[in-house]
């Protein structure tokens, strides 16, 4: 499928399309399909799919703005799937991109989302570099504090490692680094 998705995209341009198939196998199984424009501002549409067959079912469709990205995450302690889904937008004038970022896991035959960098970072989260690989993630991103200005050399940035723990089934930061607080401070 994926071959004939990417002979559309040369052939018309323009759109993205990639199906990924994240583990578990059965009623476990996870597919992903993401949408989304290329050169074009606007959103990114997931689609997760359970099941294999004729028992494979849409979960669950999420779009946000920016182009979407999916990774395995590892099951819960209970052997549920999870997934974590990004939306990374265009590079604002300092290179930082807006990202969103989620961890959604398989509940009976639907998907429930479990973690949020909305309700972790409220005010927007604007990275310089991000990573997510083997249920943890690295953000490096600017800090907003008084007299902050976005651009400016030097400004105070933070990398921050998030981990999942399966003894909980929660994502906590694991490690916190500054980098030039002396701007911030």
């Amino acid at each position: 499928i994926q071959d004939r998705l990417e002979g559309f995209n040369s052939a018309w341009g323009g759109a993205r399309f990639r199906v990924v198939r994240l583990g578990g196998d059965g009623a476990r199984a996870v597919t992903v399909a993401l949408y989304g424009l290329t050169g074009v501002e606007g959103p990114g549409s997931v689609r997760v799919f359970t099941g294999t067959g004729a028992d494979a079912a849409l979960a669950r469709t999420i779009t946000h703005a920016g182009a979407p990205e999916a990774f395995p995450w590892p099951a819960t302690r209970g052997g549920a799937s999870q997934l974590a889904l990004a939306w990374v937008g265009a590079p604002g004038p300092s290179w930082r991109y807006p990202l969103r970022l989620e961890v959604w896991r398989v509940r009976g035959g639907g998907l429930a989302r479990v973690w949020s960098t909305e309700e972790a970072f409220p005010d927007g989260l604007h990275v310089v570099s991000w990573r997510v690989a083997g249920g943890e993630i690295l953000l490096r991103y600017e800090l907003h504090y008084p007299g902050w200005k976005p651009g400016c050399d030097g400004q105070a940035e933070q990398e921050e490692v998030l981990r999942y723990t399966a003894a909980t089934d929660t994502i906590a930061s694991a490690r916190r680094r500054t980098f030039n607080a002396w701007h911030r401070d």
